[in-house]
C-alpha cells in the first residue's frame, strides 16, 4: 500500500496576510527606488485591490462576531428569564 503524505495547508489569518502584503509592498518600493523594476499600472491596481479586500474582510468579520455576541447575550438573558 502506497504511503500518502498529508498536505499541510497553509492558511493565513488576517494579520499574517496583512504583514505579508506590507513586506511585499516594502520589497517592491525598494526595487522601485533602485530602478530595477518598472511596474505596470495593473500591478499597482492589484496591490491596492488586495489591501482593500483585506480591510473589508476584517471589518465584516468584526461585525459578524459582534452580532454573534449580541445573539449570545440575548439567548442567555432569555434562558435566565425562563428559569425564574
Amino acid at each position: 500500500m502506497a504511503k500518502t503524505k498529508k498536505r499541510k495547508e497553509n492558511k493565513l489569518n488576517g494579520n499574517q496576510v496583512e504583514e505579508f502584503l506590507e513586506k511585499l509592498i516594502k520589497k517592491v518600493l525598494k526595487r522601485l527606488n533602485s530602478k530595477d523594476y518598472q511596474p505596470k499600472v495593473s500591478d499597482a491596481l492589484r496591490a491596492i485591490q488586495l489591501k482593500q479586500r483585506l480591510k473589508k474582510s476584517s471589518e465584516a468579520e468584526k461585525i459578524f462576531w459582534e452580532l454573534i455576541e449580541k445573539i449570545r447575550k440575548e439567548e442567555l438573558e432569555r434562558l435566565n428569564n425562563k428559569k425564574r
